[in-house]
């Protein structure tokens, strides 16, 4: 595990990613999970759709039932489980796709606590929260440039 400044940062391929995960979660701090090769791929199609290099921000993933069968289909049944624990514990899920690193994150994120792009300063990505599959619902900080999402 490593600790960033506002979160404790894990590699999908850590050989005891769930034990780490769960004890990250005690601490009450948000948990950044990192994927990246072919996992990252899948995972951002999954997520973010078939252009997932066009888009540039954090999407709240909401609720979705199918969302478990898509991830053990796609061999992304730990990832399944690390954001599990974290609903289990109330947590929100943000992910993003970071092509200059070509890195795909999942975030747990505290109750009450803002999305990373309101936390850190100089970001500007907007934040889309899917409720339901068919009502995304996008915010825009005031300060940063629309940003276009397909997917």
């Amino acid at each position: 595990m490593t600790a960033t400044l506002d979160a404790a940062a894990l590699r999908f391929d850590h050989p005891r990613l769930l034990p780490e995960v769960r004890a990250a979660l005690g601490t009450g701090e948000p948990v950044v999970v990192c994927l990246s090769g072919p996992a990252a791929r899948r995972a951002a199609t999954v997520f973010l759709g078939g252009d997932f290099r066009l888009y540039d921000g954090i999407r709240t993933v909401g609720a979705a039932r199918s969302l478990t069968a898509v991830l053990r289909s796609a061999r992304l049944g730990d990832l399944e489980r690390v954001i599990a624990m974290g609903r289990a514990r109330g947590h929100r899920v943000d992910v993003e796709y970071v092509d200059g690193v070509r890195e795909f994150r999942v975030e747990l994120v505290p109750p009450g606590q803002p999305p990373r792009s309101a936390r850190s300063s100089g970001s500007s990505g907007a934040v889309i929260s899917w409720s339901s599959p068919n009502s995304p619902k996008v915010s825009v900080p005031s300060s940063s440039p629309l940003v276009s999402s397909s997917g």
